[in-house]
């Protein structure tokens, strides 16, 4: 079997943006609202897995061949807001880069599974979606994969500030429910955040092949 090979766009940058923040050097986690605490005492923040996601994708993409930036370093706990994140994406389309944003979430309100979201409209923004939401069916079978299939694609829409205001194409991805047991604990594995960032990497790369 051979590997797949990839041909990389020297001026794509892949922007990795973990949202929320993490959990800094006196222990406490930095964003309000973003965490479950479970009946047995287990605790689930959102950004920590966020981050630990994200710097797993950018590192996938880095030995593809993809430069990388992150919106915030996956160290630093500190949040940043959503006007700086978008401004980052802005600054390199200035210096006419093809900017892929991917933004790194979970979700929370009771349902289990995957969804991602582009803006609103057809755009190329849709078709990275599907290339990254195909990786993941494929890679988790057994998990539901939560979209709008009223237009035929893998995405759901919604007027999210960073994908509203982005130039390039982009998307939020929302990797399980972080508030449901099963889900948590496979945000907390190591072993699913190398197969969930191996899945969304592989996805960025069969759609930077085309560009």
């Amino acid at each position: 079997m051979t590997s797949k090979v990839f041909i990389v766009n020297p001026k794509i940058i892949v922007i990795i943006d973990c949202g929320h923040g993490g959990i800094d050097d006196n222990g406490i986690y930095t964003t309000r609202g973003k965490q479950f605490k479970f009946p047995d005492g287990s605790i689930a923040y959102e950004g920590v897995y966020n981050r630990l996601i994200g710097a797993k994708i950018s590192e996938k993409l880095i030995k593809a061949g993809l430069e990388t930036v992150y919106t915030v370093d996956p160290c630093d706990a500190t949040d940043m807001s959503l006007v700086d994140r978008v401004k980052i994406e802005h600054n390199l389309q200035k210096d006419n880069y093809t900017t892929l944003f991917i933004s790194c979430h979970s979700n929370a309100g009771g349902g289990r599974g995957f969804e991602i979201f582009t803006s609103v409209g057809q755009t190329k923004s849709d078709i990275l979606a599907t290339a990254i939401g195909e990786e993941i069916k494929a890679t988790f079978p057994q998990i539901k994969f939560r979209t709008d299939t009223t237009d035929g694609d893998l995405d759901k829409e919604s007027n999210f500030y960073v994908l509203k205001h982005t130039i390039g194409a982009a998307v939020l991805i929302e990797n399980l429910f972080f508030d449901n047991r099963e889900d948590f604990e496979l945000l907390r594995s190591e072993s699913f955040q190398n197969r969930v960032s191996e899945a969304i990497s592989t996805g960025i790369l069969n759609y930077s092949n085309k560009c």
